[in-house]
């Protein structure tokens, strides 16, 4: 899985049309992390999307997010896919391991921790 790159034919309208035919399951899957969300984002709280992609997460719990005065930060490294982004939020183009990183009530690593090498999953999730 490492040799997967998140560039050329796989941003943007093709990465979506992608992971929903590979992950037929995809909207589901992002219908329950939201319901995570809702149960631990507090009133001006701050919620994390790492590994971001085209913003599925955090367009998503646009809504919540606004409804309790919280703030969204997403976190996506691939400039390219970053390009294809339409989240809500802010979004930061940087190394997620690498990331100055708030107090938050929630961070949400969806289908993202795969694609990294155990060292790398180690220092996210250790940081």
């Amino acid at each position: 899985m490492n040799d997967f790159k998140f560039s050329g034919a796989m941003v943007g309208e093709n990465f979506n049309n992608h992971v929903k035919e590979q992950l037929p399951f995809y909207e589901m899957v992002t219908n329950a992390v939201t319901m995570i969300v809702r149960n631990y984002l507090s009133e001006n709280g701050l919620v994390y999307d790492i590994g971001a992609s085209t913003g599925n997460i955090t367009a998503n719990i646009k809504e919540l997010a606004l409804s309790r005065n919280a703030k969204v930060e997403s976190i996506e490294r691939s400039e390219e896919m970053a390009k294809s982004w339409n989240g809500y939020g802010i979004l930061h183009t940087a190394n997620a391991a690498d990331f100055d990183y708030k107090n938050f009530d929630v961070c949400v690593c969806f289908l993202v921790l795969m694609f990294l090498s155990v060292e790398e999953r180690s220092n996210l999730l250790l940081n």
